[in-house]
């Protein structure tokens, strides 16, 4: 059975959305609330009677921690479908790098929890792209290695964080 999050993320998440703001997101120009909206279009017309709902369920601090867990995961499922092959291994990095920080804070939002949210955000920030690049390195990754390593790192949860909410990955 499909969760609530996991629902909502496919309704507004639509594979073409991620092709139309893969550009942007690769010059960190991002806006999770812009991307959805962009996505309206693209809904099949007999969900159209559930946008209202979709978007009520998605107001920032509206989800339990399970809920947004969900809706992380099915995010994070879609990362690979967002990139486009025909970049170069680092844009494909890169890409899926800032769609996981995008992701990830977006999370944090819809949370209802505001503070396990702000303990997220303050202990478990997002790391920096020079961040990431050093951690692959200390990993001893080299060249493009390096790129996969982010890309694979990108759609890859902790699953000791999702068998503690009772999810499978």
């Amino acid at each position: 059975m499909v969760g609530l999050g996991e629902f909502a993320a496919g309704v507004a998440w639509e594979p073409a959305d991620w092709a139309l703001t893969a550009r942007d997101c690769i010059a960190g120009q991002c806006n999770s609330w812009a991307i959805i909206f962009a996505a309206l279009p693209l809904l099949p017309s007999n969900l159209g009677k559930h946008v209202d709902e979709v978007f009520d369920y998605l107001k920032p601090g509206t989800l339990d921690n399970k809920a947004a867990r969900e809706w992380y995961l099915a995010m994070e499922k879609s990362i690979k479908g967002a990139i486009d092959p025909n970049l170069s291994l680092e844009q494909q990095a890169r890409l899926a790098f800032d769609l996981r920080n995008q992701i990830r804070t977006w999370a944090r939002e819809l949370m209802a929890d505001r503070d396990e949210a702000a303990r997220l955000m303050r202990e478990e920030a997002n790391l920096s792209w020079d961040q990431i690049i050093a951690r692959a390195q200390a990993k001893g990754f080299s060249g493009d290695d390096i790129w996969r390593y982010i890309i694979e790192a990108s759609q890859r949860s902790r699953e000791s964080v999702n068998k503690l909410m009772g999810l499978e990955p």
